[in-house]
């Protein structure tokens, strides 16, 4: 969309953050409910402004550019550094069972005296 209003704009990012693509000058407000909603959307806000640029250095990490769409999507957004904690919750998610049944061979193991 070339020259939506602003209600319209923030009818489709709230529907749906990542139609952030489909337009090309967003109002401030619109880059701000896109920011707070869904950081995956952020890199695809076209023409973000000073303040939308500092948020997103602020709450994600994220250096925004004018870049929108296409080159946001193949260039990605870059991850925060894995700490220890992200790493262990990561594969706590992945086998929620893996360290308790370690645990619990590891004490079987020392219970036995082998």
């Amino acid at each position: 969309m070339s020259a939506p209003s602003e209600a319209v704009q923030l009818a489709a990012v709230r529907n749906d953050p990542m139609n952030i693509r489909y337009i090309e000058n967003p109002t401030e407000k619109v880059q701000s409910v896109v920011l707070n909603a869904d950081r995956d959307a952020a890199p695809f806000i076209s023409s973000p402004t000073e303040e939308i640029k500092r948020l997103a250095m602020e709450m994600y990490g994220l250096r925004l550019e004018n870049a929108a769409g296409k080159e946001a999507a193949a260039a990605g957004h870059p991850k925060p550094p894995e700490t220890p904690e992200r790493k262990r919750r990561r594969a706590w998610q992945r086998n929620p069972r893996q360290s308790r049944s370690k645990r619990r061979w590891r004490n079987w193991i020392a219970r036995s005296g082998k």
